[in-house]
């Protein structure tokens, strides 16, 4: 093992440690969002589909994306009815209102940069999976924390950004 590899390791550990502030809300409890607090009872709690067509599960499980956070996604899609799903595609498509944005390991920081910049005020909700994954990332993710105007949720294997005025500016650890 080469010293390189050991200190990704030991930064990655040290970004996933601080995670344990996420066990206070572990079953919904203390999240004073009515949004948030449906959102962790009704579809992250799940096991199991929500009624309706899985192609985002399929999708997101071809693109090395874990059974559990697939399964999150998929319910989330359903819950909120998104019309249409991107994933990965952030710098190759344009932007458009009610479409569940979805970057996996595979998306480049810049790209993401880069589409954050066109949103705008389009209705849409953008996730990135895996964000504590490398240094780069993770602080792309708390930097689009600290500039949202929305509500972001954190659920350790995934941040969600609600680009949505009926939502006030509000960062939640699930």
């Amino acid at each position: 093992m080469s010293k390189l590899n050991i200190k990704q390791r030991l930064g990655r550990a040290l970004r996933y440690s601080k995670t344990i502030s996420h066990l206070k809300h572990y079953k919904g409890y203390g999240v004073h969002s009515p949004f948030a607090y449906a959102l962790k009872r009704n579809v992250f709690n799940r096991r199991d589909f929500m009624a309706g067509n899985n192609t985002l599960y399929e999708k997101l499980t071809q693109c090395s994306v874990g059974h559990k956070r697939a399964v999150q996604l998929q319910n989330l899609y359903s819950y909120c009815s998104y019309k249409d799903f991107v994933i990965d595609g952030l710098d190759k498509c344009e932007v458009r209102e009610d479409v569940f944005y979805i970057a996996t390991k595979q998306s480049e920081v810049e790209y993401i940069e880069q589409f954050v910049e066109q949103i705008g005020a389009v209705r849409l909700t953008l996730c990135v999976v895996y964000p504590r994954h490398i240094k780069s990332r993770h602080k792309l993710c708390k930097m689009l924390v600290a500039k949202h105007n929305g509500m972001s949720v954190d659920n350790i294997g995934f941040m969600l950004y609600f680009y949505n005025d009926q939502k006030r500016k509000q960062h939640i650890k699930l």
